[in-house]
C-alpha cells in the first residue's frame, strides 16, 4: 500500500465534501494498510492542501514498498488479488450509493421545503 493511494482517497473524500480521517480512509482502502502509513498519507495530504494542489506534482514520488497482507498457503495466493479487486469495487459501489443517498436526501428536503 502506498501513501499515494491514501492521498488519492483523501482527495476523493474532500471532493465529496468530507473531511478525510483515518477511519474514512481505511474504509476505502483496497487492501489493509498499516496505521502509520495512513497517518503519514493524511499528513502529507494536509500539507499539500495548505500549499496548493499544483505543488503535489513537484514533490518526489514516495517509493512503494510491498508489504505482505497476511501469510497464506501458496495454493491460496492466486485467489487473493481477485478478492482484493472485488472488495475495492464493492467499496467504490458503496461510496457511489452513499453519494446518491445524500443527493436524494437534499432533493427531498428541497421538495419538502417548497411544499411546506
Amino acid at each position: 500500500m502506498s501513501v499515494e493511494i491514501v492521498i488519492q482517497i483523501a482527495n476523493q473524500l474532500a471532493a465529496e465534501g468530507k473531511q478525510p480521517s483515518v477511519a474514512l480512509i481505511k474504509s476505502r482502502l483496497p487492501a489493509p494498510c498499516p496505521m502509520p502509513e495512513v497517518i503519514q498519507g493524511i499528513q502529507r495530504w494536509r500539507s499539500l492542501q495548505a500549499v496548493g494542489p499544483a505543488s503535489e506534482q513537484a514533490l518526489p514520488a514516495v517509493p512503494q514498498v510491498a508489504e505482505p497482507v497476511c501469510s497464506l498457503p501458496p495454493e491460496l495466493a492466486p485467489y487473493l488479488q481477485p478478492l482484493q479487486e472485488e472488495v475495492a469495487q464493492l467499496r467504490q459501489d458503496v461510496s457511489s450509493l452513499r453519494e446518491e443517498v445524500v443527493m436524494l436526501r437534499r432533493l427531498l428536503r428541497q421538495q419538502s421545503a417548497s411544499l411546506g
